[in-house]
C-alpha cells in the first residue's frame, strides 16, 4: 500500500483503489485516531466511470469500445467484465480516443457487448477538522455494500503531517533530462503509471523516515521525482548498462533528496514553531567499519 497523509489544519483527499467491485452507492467513511478514537465521519465518492462495452472484444484484445469515455483516465485501472470471480478482469487504460480505449496489456477474456466497464476507486474528504492534530497511523474505514450485501470494511492509513509534498512533473519534463527515456522503456510503458509509482517511492520514503510534524510548510520535489522516474525504467532493464545505470540514479536520487530536504526548515521539538536553536532539517550518513 502506498503511503497517505494530510496536512495538519488542511486536510486532504485519501483514496483506495482496493475494492474488488463497485459499491452500490456512496460509502461511508469513518476516519479513526491510532489509539482508534473518533476524528470524525463522511460519506465517500465513488469512481464516476460506470458504462458498458459498445461491442464484444476478444480475448488478446488490446483495445476495447465503451459506450462513454467521460471520465476514464489513463494510467488508472477499471473492472471489465465485472469481478474476476464472474468472469471480468482488471484493465489499466494506456490511451483514450473518442470511445475508444487501449489497455495496457490484451484482454484476458473475451467480453460481450454490453459487459460493464467500471471504476471502483473510492475518496474520502478528511476535513481541516479531522486533521487538527499531529498523528502517524490514523485510518479511514470504509463501509459499502454490493447488490444490497454488506462488503468487508476497508481500511486505509495516513498520516497528519506539518509538511506537504508537492511536484510538478511531466514526461516533457522527464525527457529534457533523459531524450532517450521512451526508448529504453518497455513497449507498452503507461507513463502516467511510471509518474504516479515514482511519486509514490519519493513519498514513502518522506514519510516513513521523518517524523510528521518534523519538516515544515509546502516541498517541491519535483526533482527528485524526476530521478525516480528514470530509476524505474532503468530497473526494468537486465543488461549491464541498465544496471548500472540504476545503481546511478540510486545515489543520486538520495543525493538530491537530501539537498531538497536540507533546505528546509524542520521543527525538531515538533512545538509548531521554528525557532533559532532548530534551524534545518540535517541527515548524517553513519557508515559502520
Amino acid at each position: 500500500m502506498s503511503y497517505r497523509w494530510v496536512q495538519l489544519d488542511v486536510g486532504g483527499t485519501i483514496y483506495t483503489d482496493e475494492l474488488a467491485e463497485r459499491p452500490d452507492a456512496s460509502p461511508a467513511f469513518a476516519v479513526l485516531s491510532p489509539s482508534g478514537g473518533s476524528l470524525g465521519t463522511g460519506t465517500g465518492t465513488v469512481d464516476s466511470v460506470n458504462t458498458t462495452l459498445s461491442a464484444g472484444a476478444a480475448a488478446g484484445a488490446t483495445s476495447i469500445a465503451v459506450t462513454s469515455a467521460t471520465g476514464v483516465t489513463v494510467g488508472r485501472r477499471y473492472l471489465v467484465g465485472g469481478t474476476e470471480e464472474t468472469g471480468g478482469e482488471w484493465a489499466t487504460v494506456a490511451s483514450i480516443a473518442s470511445t475508444t480505449v487501449t489497455l495496457s496489456r490484451p484482454l484476458v477474456r473475451a467480453q460481450a457487448s454490453g459487459a460493464a466497464f467500471q471504476g471502483t476507486r473510492v475518496s474520502c474528504t478528511v476535513t481541516a477538522a479531522m486533521a487538527a492534530t499531529i498523528y502517524r497511523g490514523c485510518r479511514c474505514e470504509i463501509t459499502y455494500a454490493v447488490s444490497s450485501a454488506a462488503r468487508p470494511v476497508v481500511a486505509v492509513e495516513f498520516d497528519v503531517t506539518r509538511y506537504r509534498l508537492t511536484t510538478g512533473l511531466t514526461l516533457d519534463h522527464v525527457r529534457d533530462l533523459d531524450p532517450t527515456i521512451t526508448k529504453r522503456a518497455a513497449t507498452g510503458t503507461v507513463w502516467a503509471r511510471v509518474i504516479d509509482a515514482a511519486w509514490e517511492r519519493i513519498v514513502n520514503r518522506v514519510g516513513l523516515q521523518k517524523d510528521p510534524g518534523g519538516l515544515v510548510g509546502a516541498i517541491d520535489l519535483t526533482q527528485p521525482h524526476a530521478i525516480a522516474v528514470r530509476l524505474l525504467i532503468a530497473e526494468q532493464s537486465l543488461d549491464e548498462d541498465g544496471i548500472a545505470r540504476a545503481t546511478e540514479l540510486r545515489t543520486r536520487l538520495d543525493t538530491e533528496l537530501a539537498a531538497q530536504l536540507a533546505a528546509r526548515a524542520f521543527d525538531d521539538d515538533q512545538d509548531g514553531a521554528v525557532e533559532s536553536h532548530e534551524g534545518w532539517y540535517r541527515t548524517i550518513n553513519i557508515t559502520r567499519g
